[in-house]
């Protein structure tokens, strides 16, 4: 049975998680801080700036409400740049 997962960011990381989860029969949710990005994320389904060509998974919903991308979540990917 498939989950619930949110995917905290929208770079290069994020991209990529919501690519290999795709097609597996869950409902994915990316979050994203930024309303110009998700806006062009939605609208293209792709992530120029950081994976030009690679397309998002039309299951991908995006949100810049971490309410909305967090609710009912049975796993939430935290994929954001950090500094050591």
């Amino acid at each position: 049975m498939g989950k619930t997962i949110a995917i905290i960011g929208d770079g290069a990381m994020p991209t990529i998680c919501a690519k290999l989860l795709a097609g597996k029969g869950h409902t994915l949710r990316l979050y994203s801080a930024f309303p110009d990005n998700a806006a062009r994320l939605a609208e293209t389904r792709t992530n120029e700036r950081y994976l030009p060509g690679v397309e998002l998974p039309g299951e991908l919903a995006i949100t810049t409400d971490p309410g909305e991308a967090l609710d009912g979540a049975d796993l939430a990917i935290a994929a954001m740049p950090t500094q050591f």
